[in-house]
């Protein structure tokens, strides 16, 4: 299963940027990083297919369904799974981790 992950520091702040309210949680995700995360996600599939791969991105559980929501409009194939689906016998091949630079 060819995978692409986040930087733990990168999905950190995106943790961090979930919203709770009586209406329910949501990502409230600082535009630039949220531009920044699209283009670099994006990248890595154009990578990936490139050389052959169809990934998938695997976030914790805590923020699968926010960030699923997130790329759908423009990474529609993009699956997102939490470690908790995958099967433990499947193979798992880590082709990139996303990492947004400091300061940016």
């Amino acid at each position: 299963l060819p995978l692409i992950t986040l930087d733990p520091r990168l999905e950190q702040k995106i943790t961090e940027s979930v919203q709770l309210t009586a209406q329910g949680a949501f990502l409230a995700m600082e535009p630039n990083m949220a531009r920044q995360l699209l283009v670099l996600l994006r990248q890595a599939v154009e990578r990936a297919a490139g050389r052959g791969y169809q990934p998938v991105l695997m976030v914790s559980a805590a923020l699968r369904g926010h960030l699923r929501k997130f790329v759908e409009q423009t990474l529609a194939s993009l699956a997102v799974v939490s470690p908790q689906e995958i099967a433990p016998q499947t193979r798992l091949q880590g082709l990139e981790t996303i990492a947004i630079p400091e300061g940016s």
